[in-house]
């Protein structure tokens, strides 16, 4: 079978080394020569456009880091909706419901259908082939690319025959994923400050009901390997909080409510006062905005002396009187806060070495803040 595909980077390169491994016939469009070089090798076509490459495959899979670059291909002059062959169109993006109505009313109109096909896994997963694979469409178009996106992982989920369902589906993975990052980073400072050898909570806690993927790969990888390796890249400032963001809008739309829904915007303002060019410094500068409030918060609360601060796990343990409830509600509101402040930064980083640097950082700055005595 043939097939385009255009963004062949961090995951659409290993995606698309899939598809020629099972034998199919592949054309590829990428701004980055180096990332199309090891597929053309491989005797993979080169289209020097998107509209080039609608004008080959019937099928086109897209693969891009984010909604912007997504609408410029889709609709620049040289897009993908000037092709003339291009009949079927497989979004691999998380880009949220909103855009995905957007790409497939625009496509209709030119008798384009449009897959919604979203991934979970990470690079590491496209090269092995064990990506969560979730995807939702017009059940004819499903079946049509089934022998291709099977190719990617081992779990294929159809979450419904509209295009956004699985778009749905993949920001409650992210969710979880963000949650399970932040309350590994506490549950290990927790740990490491009770004496604790991190390795030794990573084997026990793997093979416990406390496992999730923050402690079965992140914090082996890339935590207590000290292997930070912080990825810079020319990104727009909003990049990275196109996950969070598309959760957000996801949520309202739904009339439903998530916690942290006040640190959005904070966490937003936190990410771009006073920051360097670089996404790292961003994150970073962030980071360190949400130290200093919480730590702020922390220090100007009534009725939550130093002494008090110190022993907060053994206060809440007491049969509280009406000031110690106070006290509490007050401790609980900046943790909650902090919580919440957690999940959202945890949207801004754009991958996951730096999600850990960022989370890890606020981290151990809450529990030296809660914890400290005099």
């Amino acid at each position: 079978m043939e097939a385009g595909y255009l963004g062949v980077g961090a995951m659409g390169q290993p995606m698309a080394h899939k598809l020629l491994d099972a034998g199919h016939t592949l054309t590829i469009h990428d701004i980055n020569e180096a990332a199309m070089r090891p597929l053309l090798e491989r005797q993979a076509r080169r289209a020097n456009s998107p509209r080039e490459l609608a004008d080959r495959c019937e099928i086109v899979f897209v693969s891009l880091p984010t909604l912007a670059a997504f609408r410029e291909v889709a609709f620049a002059p040289e897009g993908l909706d000037k092709g003339s062959a291009m009949k079927l169109l497989v979004n691999t993006c998380t880009i949220g419901v909103p855009f995905v109505k957007e790409i497939e009313t625009a496509m209709a109109a030119r008798s384009v259908t449009v897959v919604d096909c979203p991934i979970s896994g990470g690079p590491p997963g496209a090269r092995l082939g064990t990506l969560s694979v979730m995807v939702s469409g017009d059940p004819a178009a499903i079946e049509r690319i089934m022998p291709m996106i099977s190719l990617c992982g081992r779990t294929l989920t159809v979450a419904g025959d509209k295009p956004g369902a699985a778009q749905v589906l993949k920001l409650t993975n992210n969710i979880l994923s963000a949650v399970a990052l932040a309350a590994t980073a506490e549950a290990f400072v927790m740990g490491a400050k009770g004496g604790l050898d991190p390795e030794v909570m990573v084997r026990a806690i793997s093979a416990g009901s406390g496992r999730n993927s923050a402690v079965q790969s992140k914090f082996p990888e890339a935590v207590l390997t000290r292997k930070l390796r912080l990825r810079r890249r020319d990104a727009h400032h909003d990049e990275g909080h196109r996950p969070r963001d598309c959760a957000g809008r996801g949520t309202r739309r739904a009339d439903v409510g998530l916690p942290g829904g006040a640190a959005r915007l904070q966490a937003r303002h936190a990410s771009g006062r006073g920051a360097g060019g670089s996404d790292r410094d961003r994150q970073i500068h962030g980071a360190q905005c949400g130290v200093r409030d919480t730590k702020d918060a922390l220090e100007s609360s009534p009725g939550i002396a130093a002494t008090e601060r110190g022993s907060a796990c053994q206060a809440s343990l007491r049969d509280p009187t009406a000031a110690d409830q106070s006290a509490r509600a007050q401790r609980e509101g900046v943790r909650q806060s902090y919580f919440t402040r957690l999940v959202r930064l945890n949207y801004l980083a754009p991958d996951m070495t730096q999600q850990v640097f960022v989370i890890a950082t606020l981290t151990k700055k809450l529990v030296q803040s809660i914890c400290a005595r005099k």
